[in-house]
């Protein structure tokens, strides 16, 4: 069941959250957690999420939230409208295919709305991918700044359960820093991720935070309040390429 509900796009941590509530009705966040075995800090992200695709509903009895599962006919009404919603779109995707492929597809968003979308972008990547970034210490502290505790860790858990590789550039200070940017407890499982890590000194490079994954480069600037997107292939290999360069000349590093 769990890989027939991964093709709508749920996780098996998103699974095993509806199984749960199907099971035992209307529950609080503290019990779902004990039940499918995750810390409470964590279960929050995933219940947000659950919630925005509309697989649970949320109720609050005396100020206190409860979560129940959306039932299982609504769900495949829903799930029949979203494959008749695509199926109606493909000939307009059909048509976009002549569409000249030099020319970039721009975004630009306000920093506070996007900010949340361009991490679990990178930490929804499939299993195994890699993305580079290069990031400098005051960019670092803003960037964090933006994510509540829960939704960081929550991003984090996301980075590590899918494996997701992550070849940096950071300065010497800002690696120091970091662990008084985030709790212990998010801290320890940041550890855990997939890094490839260098350090260069801060004075060569002047620090402006890009993520680069695919054909698809992400520029944050938390200062300016707004992140810009960019989807071209050319682009984003020339901008790799420059990043290996500087890579290659950096200093091996780990977080402790």
């Amino acid at each position: 069941m769990i890989r027939i509900f991964k093709n709508f796009g749920l996780t098996e941590q998103h699974s095993k959250i509806y199984f749960v509530l199907l099971k035992f009705g209307r529950l609080p966040a503290s019990t779902i957690a004990r039940k499918v075995g995750m810390k409470r800090s964590a279960i929050y992200f995933q219940l947000d999420e659950l919630h925005r695709l509309l697989v649970i509903k949320v109720h609050e009895v005396s100020g206190v939230k409860y979560f129940s599962a959306t039932s299982p006919a609504s769900l495949l009404q829903r799930f029949e409208k979203w494959t008749a919603d695509f199926s109606n779109l493909v000939p307009k995707l059909g048509s976009l295919q002549s569409v000249d492929e030099s020319a970039p597809v721009v975004t630009i968003r306000d920093f506070n709305e996007a900010h949340y979308d361009t991490y679990h972008e990178l930490a929804s990547l499939p299993s195994g991918s890699e993305f580079r970034v290069i990031q400098g210490r005051a960019n670092a502290k803003a960037d964090l700044g933006g994510f509540t505790n829960d939704e960081w860790h929550g991003i984090v858990e996301l980075f590590v359960k899918n494996k997701i590789i992550t070849r940096a550039i950071f300065p010497d200070e800002m690696i120091s820093a970091i662990p008084n940017m985030m709790s212990a407890e998010t801290y320890a499982l940041f550890c855990k991720r997939n890094w490839q890590l260098r350090s260069i000194v801060e004075e060569r490079f002047p620090f402006e935070e890009f993520f680069i994954h695919d054909d698809v480069v992400h520029f944050v600037t938390p200062e300016e309040g707004i992140i810009i997107r960019i989807q071209h292939r050319r682009i984003a290999r020339a901008l790799m390429s420059m990043f290996d360069a500087l890579w290659l000349t950096g200093k091996p590093r780990r977080f402790l």
